[in-house]
């Protein structure tokens, strides 16, 4: 939010690829570099935002996460996403 004159303005992201991003639930945010974003999400795993590209990916147990639940993001060389039950 950049403050002007007195007063915080909000940003929608409306010209941006997270005008796409579906969940107000986020627990966690990491950029792993300026074009990089993780998004934790309250039970629904983790989305990726690549800036550069304008993607957004989605990860949960469908895509193989052991949960859903992720309450830790990790940057080594990969992310590692922590839930109750272990590490992906």
């Amino acid at each position: 939010m950049p403050y002007q004159s007195g007063y915080f303005e909000v940003d929608h992201f409306e010209k941006s690829i997270l005008s796409n991003f579906d969940s107000t639930y986020c627990t966690l945010l990491e950029f792993t570099d300026k074009n990089n974003l993780w998004i934790a999400i309250s039970s629904g795993g983790v989305t990726h935002c690549n800036l550069a590209t304008n993607e957004l990916r989605a990860y949960t147990t469908k895509q193989g996460l052991i949960h859903n639940g992720i309450f830790r993001l990790a940057q080594t060389r990969i992310i590692t996403c922590m839930s109750e039950r272990g590490r992906d």
